[in-house]
């Protein structure tokens, strides 16, 4: 009988807290064969959830006592509560072949000196967003640390190109140890010509649709004062939880304009409808690693239009093909100009839109991830 091999994820915010990183590793943790992987996630307890829980053919284990900021994240003291609790408990219980970070930056640092302790092999997850993007990690004393601890018997998935550039300029790492594999998506349509066959009529305002926490950092800002400056002929449709920027949030629950429609937190279902409605998808984001919600889009047939930034360009631009709309630096009047063109010449960019869902079966889809997952899981036990 084939042995599995165990892998334990050290995230420190998992579902049913919503972050991105803990929506693309549950997207993961479905692709993977339960066949051939034992799978296990330590994150951070919270009350009302439960200390041990199992999931979906995979196992969750909540740590730590709890410690939760006003916006259900984990405040300082709840960090170092969790930090010192994963490490005990990878300690003291070592039936892993890998530890898999998703994401390495100071919380995860007594977890890393513990894997050198016990001579396991470390994954990590590298992305552009927190303390475990490279550039920030060389900035820091104890990121300077951590990634002299990451340079021998780690690996790292790195989830676009620009963030494998900066991790050849930011640290010591050997490319040989780095694996360039995007997050993953599910594709509900096998072709492009069904999902437009699923999309069907769209309303007679234009509807574009932003999904993610309401925020600055995700451009906010940007798209309340393109639709009430502007006053846009066309729906704004956006869903997400509220952020921590009370300035964002006065202004959503004071929006008065009947363009602006304001959905909250929806379920996975309710979200894809949102996309099967929309005609674009609109994402001003100043700062992302890869952001599940471009790839959702993409697999949906939805035109992009987005802020150039790191984890998003990799997959819009390339390859001499245009898979969206790129706006440079989210400049005001480009974004003025681009959707004010698109409503006047009622420009659907279908063309873009089709090889956008193309490259996401090619390298994102379930079958794509899964098989480069593998193979990366392997190697990494064999060395």
């Amino acid at each position: 009988m084939k042995t599995k091999i165990n892998i334990r994820y050290f995230v420190g915010h998992y579902q049913p807290i919503y972050t991105g990183a803990g929506k693309s590793l549950e997207k993961l943790l479905f692709a993977l064969d339960k066949n051939e992987f034992n799978l296990e996630i330590i994150t951070a307890y919270k009350k009302g959830l439960k200390r041990r829980e199992q999931k979906d053919g995979y196992t969750i284990r909540r740590l730590g006592n709890g410690f939760f900021n006003d916006f259900g994240y984990l405040n300082t003291f709840g960090k170092i509560d969790f930090s010192i609790a994963a490490a005990f408990y990878n300690l003291f219980n070592r039936k892993y072949d890998i530890l898999k970070f998703i994401g390495v930056g100071q919380v995860a640092f007594f977890s890393v000196l513990v894997a050198k302790l016990l001579r396991k092999p470390i994954i990590n997850k590298t992305t552009a967003v927190g303390d475990d993007d490279p550039k920030k990690l060389s900035q820091s004393f104890i990121g300077r640390i951590l990634i002299k601890l990451l340079n021998k018997n780690t690996s790292h998935w790195v989830i676009s190109q620009e963030i494998y550039t900066n991790s050849i300029k930011y640290t010591n790492w050997k490319p040989e140890n780095l694996y360039l594999i995007t997050n993953v998506v599910k594709v509900p349509f096998n072709n492009y010509e069904l999902l437009l066959e699923q999309r069907g009529k769209t309303n007679e305002l234009k509807n574009f649709l932003f999904v993610g926490v309401l925020n600055k950092r995700k451009g906010l800002h940007i798209l309340i004062k393109l639709w009430n400056e502007l006053k846009i002929n066309a729906t704004l449709t956006l869903c997400g939880p509220f952020g921590q920027d009370e300035d964002i949030n006065q202004l959503l629950k004071q929006n008065k304009n009947n363009n602006i429609k304001i959905l909250g937190e929806l379920n996975k279902n309710e979200i894809r409808i949102q996309y099967l409605k929309a005609n674009y998808f609109i994402f001003p984001s100043n700062r992302e690693g890869l952001p599940n919600v471009v790839l959702e889009s993409m697999s949906l047939g939805l035109p992009i239009i987005a802020n150039n930034i790191e984890g998003v360009t990799d997959f819009l631009l390339g390859n001499n093909e245009e898979r969206g709309i790129v706006i440079k630096n989210n400049n005001f009047d480009i974004w003025k100009n681009t959707i004010a063109n698109i409503i006047n010449q009622d420009k659907e960019l279908t063309s873009q839109a089709e090889n956008a869902f193309n490259w996401v079966i090619k390298n994102s889809s379930y079958q794509a991830v899964s098989k480069q997952m593998k193979n990366m899981y392997q190697q990494v036990v064999k060395k």
